[in-house]
């Protein structure tokens, strides 16, 4: 592969011994690792370039390293990696002819193997006291029972004083011969501006065949050269032609066998490219990568006739980049060595990008210096190869900070998604239908399981994909075993794993197995569904996307789904054609869904357009048929199943509580209803099936009540109820949101967004929002997350990537994806999930305002049980292409217990108004009055209701506020209503003792 030429040093030249490295001189990180070497005296100048790795022959793969420092002349290193682990051999230089003068220096170019115990290595050798370059080709032997080898020989392939020949490539012939590539500067072509491509076929004992320069108009840069199935070569070059000005395309050659052209075609739209590699694909073209005249990372695809399929620019706003190597995996996807450059802070780093076939990013990487690597000031992968497990192996520089100019040989093994970790734990996931607890070929794979592995200190997580497979990097380190547990979470209680919690020991670069067999506790399907949707917004229509999974154990036959819309919403279209509609309410055919199917409807809705929705709820609401719950043998749940409505009669609200379950509730459980910002009421209920609970109803009067009832311990679905009510009259309070929206029946989603005017196109919201100013929800409330993002560029955005740290108060194995305007796929990188929309081509929004939008959520658990106070924080970063993240919103909730979700005292209606209450809590009496009223404002009136809301006190106050007696009061909490002849105040809870 081509690299970027070395420049020429003045050094003495000494023999050094071979020796034995094993990943001694650099930090190893967690499947993968990183390390690097260095060749030289003390703090003399050195180079210690990687400039070829060849890939693996036998195992072992090659790697060409420069080796110059100290007072030694400029030689090279082989370097053997064995298989994916990290050990790496080297040598410290080469040792040279014996007689050949101290300034003679030798520049390694590039390399291949025979076997893995011969290796021939093109070199550039330079005279000190003479002008010219020469081009030579040197054996390498492996000593037997060595990781060293030694100079067999080294001949010249062009050495014609006073020329200059600069190597490019090596490869074999399909003729079991080698072929060199240069470029040269030769007086014997007096015709060309100078610099003209050279061909050189020798046989494995160093012998020319033939050599050929192929003269050409303009300055030539040979770059790489590819064996044809007839015989001939494909070669990459440079022409720049200088005349009216200096002008550079790339050319794809085609010659015979002996090197003359056959055909020469210059790749369109080149033009000031930096070209780097080629490779020949497996669909028998090429791709191409280098950096534009603009610094940014290109890749090209072109045909066997050089005819180009597509060509991706991979601009950033945040960096430059440069494409020095590229590889194809087994898959077909491209993948892409070099570095990048930080336009902010002028940092530069190795990296790598992943590319489907058509050139989709997939993901890149950075390797950014940290602990002993923090005193190196720049990296870079010359470039990479394929491991024997299909993984990636980088080579390139590091370089020193203390010591300019000086750099070190620089490795990096990653996986297949370019992290670096020591172990690797996989295994399958699958339904085990014949109940041996092995796989068979009748068993079902599980897609979108999450396992863990973890320990006291560390946990990682991988979800299965759709053949049930799922791979967890893991830390470990060389020469220190850990141990870890793995373990999956059920989807439901209907499923129960053959084994888990499964212990294991990982040693460093071991690969463990370890899978899940899954049964069927009791077989009844089950039907999960999320609700997600664009911005709403007036007057503009929103797409609302409708997840739905069967995580039940056998298929659910006949399934359908019934949507209700909210009055401010007309139904526009869908995906599938309503089967029925009555009002608000349209019914959706799902036909039969197997296990571990999903699927997903779209509508597009139109919203009202009126101003006043700005700011308001508007609900949607979902629910899938059969709904049928199955009692699990042994679990610890009565069969009690409490669900909540409300209705709306004679200026009242009347919320209801039922037992629709087949059994009686085990013990008095707890309610409270919650009015705006103050706990209003609260009660128990404990009921047998089919009774039901009305608590004592509240007035229509604009405020949104919302009832939270705990739900019989063990049942399905989440542990607390809870709605909210304002729709008598005033529908679609922002309140809504505070709690979520679920009345006890696992199969009815509610799904209630806030309607917008400008908004941050990228942004992050949660459902549930939390209650008041700490967002306070109910420990063990399930979290969903919605990540909107929208291309506001100047052009088509072909990749988006959504990063999102988790915090670590969230519980990943309960992590389920959820709806999306785009397919997507999703991954575990450590604490982060990752959502990746590939060939996704969102416009930009001047282009097509609405085409510019889409959405991604997710629903997750926090920890069990976390204690009361509880911070949890979730931000996300958006990647379009190769730009820097767009980092959203920080959303945030505070863990509270069941009843000091109301943690306010007091809620006013103005913030000019206090309430003051002393003393608080009561004794014998105390003192209410209001601060902040104007003089006019004297007519004040309390109403005092007991915790079951029944009213137990009216006042009338005076210029002193209120008097509040204790009298025949109880012991107990106590909730207050103060208003004036304009109405409500404020609320107020106190505690008489």
């Amino acid at each position: 592969m081509m690299k970027t030429n070395l420049p020429f040093f003045s050094l003495t030249k000494v023999v050094f011994s071979c020796l034995l490295l094993l990943a001694a001189t650099g930090a190893v990180s967690a499947q993968g690792w990183q390390t690097w070497f260095y060749f030289g005296s003390g703090g003399d100048f050195a180079k210690n370039d990687i400039v070829d790795v060849i890939g693996y022959t036998d195992n072992l793969a090659i790697v060409v390293a420069q080796a110059t420092g100290g007072v030694a002349g400029a030689s090279f290193t082989l370097y053997t990696v064995a298989g994916d682990e990290n050990l790496v051999s080297g040598q410290s230089g080469v040792n040279l002819p014996t007689g050949e003068e101290d300034e003679l220096d030798y520049y390694p170019i590039a390399g291949v193997t025979n076997t893995a115990d011969t290796v021939y290595v093109l070199v550039e050798r330079t005279d000190e006291l003479a002008a010219g370059q020469s081009l030579y080709l040197v054996k390498m032997v492996r000593v037997a029972g060595s990781v060293g080898y030694v100079m067999d020989w080294h001949k010249p392939l062009y050495d014609l004083f006073p020329d200059y020949v600069f190597g490019a490539s090596l490869v074999k012939t399909n003729d079991g011969q080698i072929m060199a590539l240069g470029t040269v500067t030769s007086d014997v072509t007096p015709d060309d501006d100078g610099t003209d491509m050279l061909m050189v076929k020798v046989d494995y004992d160093g012998n020319v065949l033939w050599s050929n320069i192929q003269m050409t108009l303009g300055g030539d840069r040979a770059v790489q050269i590819i064996p044809a199935a007839d015989g001939g070569y494909w070669v990459l070059k440079e022409n720049t032609v200088f005349l009216p000005g200096p002008t550079t395309t790339s050319w794809l050659v085609k010659t015979d066998e002996f090197g003359e052209t056959v055909s020469e075609t210059m790749l369109a739209g080149t033009e000031g490219d930096d070209v780097q590699d080629m490779i020949l694909t497996a669909d028998g073209g090429f791709a191409i990568c280098g950096q534009t005249a603009d610094e940014a990372l290109y890749v090209l695809k072109i045909d066997a006739a050089g005819n180009i399929l597509w060509r991706q620019d991979y601009t950033s706003d945040s960096y430059t980049a440069e494409g020095l190597g590229i590889i194809e995996d087994a898959q077909g996807n491209l993948v892409v060595s070099g570095s990048l450059t930080y336009l902010s802070t002028s940092i530069k780093n190795a990296f790598i990008v992943k590319l489907q076939s058509d050139g989709t990013p997939l993901w890149e990487r950075d390797y950014p210096r940290s602990g002993n690597a923090a005193g190196f000031v720049a990296d870079v992968f010359n470039d990479l190869t394929l491991t024997p497990a299909g993984q990636y192996l980088m080579g390139g520089a590091r370089f020193s900070g203390s010591n300019p100019g000086t750099t070190f040989a620089y490795f990096v093994k990653t996986d297949t998604f370019g992290l670096t970790k020591g172990g690797n734990i996989r295994g399958n996931v699958f339904h085990d239908l014949d109940l041996d607890c092995t796989a068979g070929v009748d068993d079902l794979n599980l897609e979108d399981w999450v396992v863990q592995v973890s320990n006291d200190s560390l946990n990682f997580f991988g979800n299965t994909d759709a053949q049930g497979n799922y791979a967890i990097p893991v830390f470990v380190t060389n020469g220190n075993p850990v141990n870890y547990t793995v373990s999956i979470t059920p989807l439901s209680s209907y499923w129960e794993p053959c084994v888990n919690d499964i212990p294991v020991t990982i040693d460093y670069l071991d690969t463990l197995a370890v899978d899940f067999a899954l049964q069927a506790v009791v077989e009844c399907s089950l039907i999960e569904t999320h609700i997600s949707s664009t911005n709403f917004r007036p007057c503009d229509t929103t797409e609302i996307a409708i997840d739905y999974c069967n995580i039940g154990t056998i298929t659910s036959e006949d399934t359908y789904m019934e949507v209700e819309l909210n009055d401010d919403l007309t139904f526009v279209t869908a995906t599938s054609v309503p089967t029925q509609i009555m009002g608000n309410t349209y019914t959706f055919d799902l036909d039969d869904l197997a296990i571990d199917d999903c699927g997903s409807l779209m509508i597009t809705a139109l919203l009202a357009c009126d101003t006043m929705l700005l700011g308001q709820a508007s609900c949607i609401t979902a629910h899938v048929y059969p709904d049928t719950i199955c009692p699990v043998p042994g679990e610890n749940w009565t069969g009690a199943l409490l669900n909540a409505r409300y209705t709306c009669a004679d200026g009242n609200i009347q919320f209801e509580i039922e037992n629709v379950g087949t059994q009686s509730m085990a013990t008095d459980l707890q309610y409270v209803i919650i009015e705006d910002a103050v706990l209003l009421r609260e009660g128990i209920y404990n009921l047998d099936p089919d009774q039901e609970m009305l608590p004592d109803v509240v007035p229509q009067n604009g405020s949104t009540y919302t009832l939270i009832a705990q739900q019989e311990p063990g049942a399905p679905g989440a542990e607390l109820i809870s709605i909210g009510a304002d729709a008598c009259p005033n529908e679609g309070s922002p309140e809504l949101n505070e709690f979520a929206q679920y009345t006890g029946d696992p199969y009815s989603v509610t799904y209630c967004p806030i309607v917008v005017g400008s908004y941050d196109p990228n942004d992050k919201q949660a459902i549930p929002a939390g209650f008041g100013e700490d967002h306070g929800i109910s420990a063990n409330t399930p979290i969903e997350y919605t990540i909107r993002f929208q291309n506001t560029g100047t052009d088509t955005a072909f990749r988006v990537v959504i990063k999102d740290e988790l915090s670590p108060f969230l519980d990943p194995s309960t992590l389920r994806p959820g709806p999306s305007s785009h397919p997507y796929e999703w991954y575990f990188e450590d604490q982060a999930v990752v959502f990746h929309f590939p060939n996704i081509e969102l416009p930009d929004s001047s282009a097509n305002l609405a085409a510019s939008q889409g959405f991604v959520s997710f629903r997750i658990d926090q920890d069990d049980r976390l204690p009361a106070e509880t911070r949890i924080e979730n931000s996300a970063g958006i990647y379009f292409d190769f730009n820097a993240p767009i980092i959203t919103n920080t959303v945030f909730h505070t863990v509270k217990e069941f009843i000091d979700i109301i943690n306010e005292t007091v809620v006013v209606a103005d913030p000019s108004l206090t309430v003051n209450i002393a003393p608080n809590p009561i004794k014998d009496g105390a003192r209410i009055w209001v601060e902040g009223l104007s003089a006019q404002s004297t007519d004040l009136h309390l109403q005092l209701f007991d915790a079951s809301g029944k009213l137990q006190r009216t006042m009338a106050g005076d210029d002193d506020g209120f008097w509040l007696q204790r009298g025949n009061l109880p012991a107990g909490m106590y909730f207050f209503t103060i208003s004036n002849e304009q109405g409500w105040l404020a609320n107020g809870k106190l505690v008489v003792q």
